[in-house]
């Protein structure tokens, strides 16, 4: 569950920034 922490903590400091890049198909995650 390290990973929902680190992915809960960058989503609060770019929310849409950061989701973006996790949900787009661009490899990067």
């Amino acid at each position: 569950d390290w990973m929902k922490g680190k992915t809960c903590g960058l989503c609060g400091k770019a929310d849409g920034e950061i989701k973006q890049e996790y949900y787009t198909p661009n490899g990067r995650v």
